[in-house]
């Protein structure tokens, strides 16, 4: 069983879902419906969200704590290459 659903949108995102219809080769609809269930998706499993922004706080704090010893990726890939066997 479906259920209709009209919405009202600003042309400009109109334009914008009819270029994705063309790109993609799928209907207004179904880039709609896609739209929608990936964003109750994102809200229903939003404890991931939350780990995220807690792990990017850190990181945050980290970076901008003077005394926190911090690496490149370079850094990174020559000690993993001095230290690492293949």
């Amino acid at each position: 069983m479906t259920t209709y659903i009209g919405v009202r949108i600003e042309d400009s995102l109109a334009d914008s879902l009819t270029a994705l219809t063309k790109k993609f080769e799928r209907s207004k609809n179904y880039l709609v419906r896609m739209a929608i269930e990936n964003f109750i998706y994102e809200q229903e499993n939003d404890e991931i969200d939350d780990v995220d922004i807690a792990l990017a706080e850190i990181a945050l704090q980290r970076m901008n704590d003077p005394h926190e010893q911090l690496c490149t990726s370079e850094d990174m890939r020559d000690f993993i290459r001095a230290n690492c066997r293949d």
